[in-house]
């Protein structure tokens, strides 16, 4: 049973976003994760010393009390930890809703769905990991939260997304996101993309409208030419 966590423990983990600590923690050192970490979400129960951290250094803490609310939701999503798992299909629904109070789109959640035309993500959602949505052929609406910051690599592979404006404070784009979305039209980045990895818009040849984020000047060139060769 782990008990403490020790200065620099988790220092070199840049990629970090999500940690899960069990209540048997009960020394947290203040620096923990180092003094330049990326940790947006703490899990874990009212009153722990992780609890108490994540407060401190303006974590969002996700508790039991979030967890027993998400629970009583609709049984179609499948949801653990603040993490939407996965979707079973509804008979004739093709608009959904994610519930509130997930925090991240888990892998595969609504992989190769072939119903739904539209999803609206809500406010608090900070990830939509790997091919959470790939191969969603009748999804052309996606709807965005404020707090979102990472789309993961072959999120939206092959999708018939029209259109995509990404929120400020968003940060980082996997590789492929937007592999094969065919039907895009244009695609909307802010400034406060940082990160936009190889082919994330690969073959994507419909698109008349790109807005890049002034902080991704660096990229190579050529990169840029074969990932939006129109």
């Amino acid at each position: 049973t782990v008990t403490e966590i020790c200065e620099d423990a988790f220092a070199d983990c840049s990629e970090l976003r999500v940690v899960i600590i069990p209540p048997s923690v009960t020394k947290l050192h203040p620096y923990a994760f180092g003094t330049d970490h990326h940790v947006q979400i703490i899990t874990t129960v009212t009153g722990s010393a992780a609890f108490q951290f994540a407060k401190r250094n303006g974590i969002l803490c996700y508790t039991e009390q979030e967890a027993n609310r998400l629970r009583g939701c609709n049984p179609s999503f499948f949801i653990e930890y603040g993490v939407m798992k996965k979707y079973t299909q509804e008979y004739n629904v093709r608009d959904i809703m994610v519930p509130e109070g997930v925090i991240r789109i888990g892998k595969h959640a609504f992989e190769q769905n072939k119903q739904l035309m539209s999803v609206v993500i809500p406010e608090g959602v900070v990830e939509i990991d790997d091919y959470a949505f790939n191969g969603c052929r009748s999804l052309q609406r996606i709807y965005f939260p404020s707090t979102l910051r990472r789309i993961g690599r072959f999120a939206f592979r092959d999708c018939p997304i029209i259109d995509v404006v990404l929120p400020q404070g968003m940060q980082t784009i996997d590789k492929n996101a937007f592999q094969g979305c065919t039907s895009l039209r244009r695609f909307y980045m802010p400034d406060t993309v940082e990160t936009m990895e190889n082919e994330a818009l690969r073959d994507c040849m419909s698109l008349p409208e790109l807005q890049f984020s002034a902080k991704l000047s660096a990229i190579p060139e050529e990169k840029q030419k074969a990932d939006f060769e129109l």
